[in-house]
């Protein structure tokens, strides 16, 4: 079928659209309608998309349609649009599921793999804190064999400046030892001995 204006009327069209040859009403539909005999064309619609159209010729023995004929065809026809939209809606629905079912299938693998790396990663972390264990319990002893060493280390450096502040505390300047002062002196290292 050719397209144009004929098939927007039909799709915008309310009721059922009549092709009476008889009455000479066949310039609203196409020709080829005529020729395959359709007198009625029924718009499948609901009420927020056109789904097509229903065509039908009139009953055996019978040239046309009635308006009792007319008006449970449109009941058909509304009935059959019903049923092409739910079908339709079911088919959208089957995809989403389709659709939520992929999304879940894989959300499920990624953290079916994540909770696989789990134990590797508890074991990563546990030696790393290990390691960092070690390394503090090395740097604290480092740090206390640098403070003994600096204690010792300022002892020793320290030792000679007090003996010579301590010879440089007296009053008078030192005098040679005389025979008397030596004895003495002996004296005293042999009594501390």
């Amino acid at each position: 079928p050719s397209s144009g204006g004929v098939w927007s009327e039909l799709c915008a069209a309310e009721g059922p659209v009549l092709h009476d040859v008889q009455a000479g009403n066949d310039q609203a539909l196409p020709a080829w309608l005529g020729e395959v005999g359709i007198e009625v064309i029924f718009p499948l619609r609901t009420p927020d998309r056109f789904l097509g159209i229903l065509g039908l010729s009139p009953p055996r023995g019978r040239s046309l349609f009635s308006s009792s004929d007319i008006g449970l065809l449109e009941n058909v026809a509304a009935s059959l649009a019903l049923a092409v939209s739910h079908a339709l809606t079911l088919g959208d629905l089957r995809s989403l599921n389709l659709l939520l079912e992929e999304r879940v299938e894989e959300r499920t693998a990624e953290l079916t793999h994540a909770n696989r790396r789990l134990p590797e990663q508890h074991a990563d972390q546990a030696r790393v804190e290990e390691e960092l264990r070690i390394a503090k319990e090395q740097a604290e002893a480092a740090v206390s064999s640098k403070t003994r060493f600096l204690a010792a280390s300022s002892h020793d450096l320290l030792q000679p400046v007090n003996a010579a502040k301590l010879l440089n505390r007296g009053e008078r300047p030192l005098q040679p030892l005389d025979h008397r002062g030596k004895a003495r002196a002996r004296g005293r290292v042999d009594q501390r001995g």
